[in-house]
């Protein structure tokens, strides 16, 4: 899993439990900008039917890491939740998160 995705995904939940800002849209594009940052590399006489499967091959990786990055989140805010802990927001808990990201196993 792409750390970078996964650091964009927590700034996502953390951007969703904030209080709005003016500059909140531009915040959300940026970081789905950073997921989905897509080369689609293609034959220049590629068909439509080539062209479809190229991007849909582009794009599943970074699709795909980015639903385990929110599995990941939803797994640790679950289980303060869980563990009834008060004392940390979920901001502190996404904040956790990040600071313990590095290369997945099989990195």
């Amino acid at each position: 899993m792409n750390p970078d995705i996964r650091a964009a995904v927590i700034g996502l939940l953390t951007l969703a439990s904030s209080p709005p800002t003016e500059d909140r849209g531009d915040a959300f594009g940026a970081l789905l900008s950073d997921i989905l940052r897509i080369r689609v590399p293609l034959e220049p006489n590629a068909s439509p039917d080539e062209i479809v499967q190229a991007t849909a091959d582009a794009l599943l990786e970074p699709l795909q890491d980015m639903v385990v990055s929110f599995l990941v989140a939803f797994d640790a805010l679950a289980k303060v939740n869980d563990a009834g802990e008060t004392s940390a927001t979920s901001a502190q808990v996404l904040q956790r998160l990040a600071l313990n990201l590095g290369p997945s196993e099989g990195e």
